[in-house]
């Protein structure tokens, strides 16, 4: 019989990239979970191996329906929109989602997680919540996974994404912005080489991990990584294939989370991804995301280079 898999977040770019990646690979029947399996997005979905079911984070009950015969599981919660950037939300979504996998004794069940950030930032910057969190929004998934390692001890995979190549779309916060002298300036605080994944290979990677299973993957961290690159290195590949003249600036984190807030973000967030940046400055954030690990487990993995070709209509308003 085929494997049931469910999967969270089915609409959004993590979990539909692991369902597109898990039908590619084929053999499983796939149950994708939607807060509305009637909305457009989710309808476009549904096909002979893909079954639509309504799931809300918020309500266990309706999660464990959703998990009911399911040998593995793919977790994600956003803590941007649906979560309201509330880091106790987060936790608590993510802790639900656990509890429904073990009272259904799902198999296998498959993390998207991020590190702590408090035992390298804690020392020196003030926490953002009332939690101590220094980025809640890795925080907080981070605590998901400890529970989850807890609860399933024997059943746990995290998978780690790096920085979404898609960040540098136009208007998606870290693309290249136009200079009166016709060049283009990306300006972020960080000067270390980062982590780089398109969201598409978030999904090659935790579909690999789902078809090998927990025999092969359970109590791993597995991280996803596309291409290692400082943001002078993002700049030059831009120039690159772009035949445009890009720079990068790297100001203090402190400086540019003021002036993002000028800008009209909320000083919430500003704060928190001043601190996630400072964060990679800090530790390096390859350790859990070898590439060598991901060109393995995907071996057509998406460098920045070729992204950014695969996407060049996306950029012509900007680049023209």
């Amino acid at each position: 019989m085929s494997k049931l898999i469910g999967v969270c977040g089915a609409t959004g770019k993590q979990g539909g990239g692991v369902l597109a990646a898990l039908q590619r690979i084929g053999g499983f029947k796939l149950r994708a979970l939607t807060r509305n399996p009637a909305s457009p997005s989710s309808t476009k979905l549904a096909g002979p191996d893909v079954e639509l079911v309504k799931a809300d984070f918020d309500d266990p009950v309706s999660l464990r329906e959703a998990f009911k015969g399911c040998d593995a599981v793919f977790g994600v919660t956003d803590f941007w929109v649906a979560c309201g950037g509330d880091g106790d939300r987060e936790l608590q979504q993510g802790k639900n989602l656990v509890d429904a996998a073990k009272a259904e004794g799902v198999k296998h069940f498959v993390w998207s997680s991020l590190e702590d950030t408090r035992p390298a930032l804690a020392p020196s910057r003030q926490p953002l919540d009332s939690k101590g969190r220094t980025v809640p929004h890795f925080d907080a998934k981070s605590e998901v996974e400890a529970y989850l390692r807890e609860q399933l001890p024997t059943a746990w995979t995290c998978v780690y994404p790096s920085v979404f190549y898609e960040n540098l779309l136009p208007g998606a916060g870290m693309d290249p912005q136009p200079q009166p002298d016709g060049s283009f300036l990306i300006a972020q605080p960080c000067q270390a080489k980062m982590s780089w994944n398109a969201t598409a290979d978030i999904g090659n990677v935790a579909a690999a991990v789902i078809a090998g299973g927990p025999a092969a993957f359970a109590g791993k961290r597995v991280g996803v990584n596309g291409e290692e690159a400082t943001l002078a290195d993002v700049a030059a590949a831009f120039s690159k294939v772009f035949g445009k003249k890009v720079a990068a600036v790297t100001p203090p984190h402190d400086d540019w989370a003021q002036m993002v807030v000028g800008f009209g973000v909320p000083e919430p967030v500003a704060k928190d991804l001043a601190n996630m940046f400072l964060f990679y400055d800090t530790v390096d954030m390859r350790q859990l995301r070898p590439l060598s690990e991901t060109k393995r487990l995907v071996p057509g993995v998406l460098g920045l280079e070729a992204w950014l070709e695969q996407n060049r209509a996306k950029f012509a308003p900007l680049f023209g």
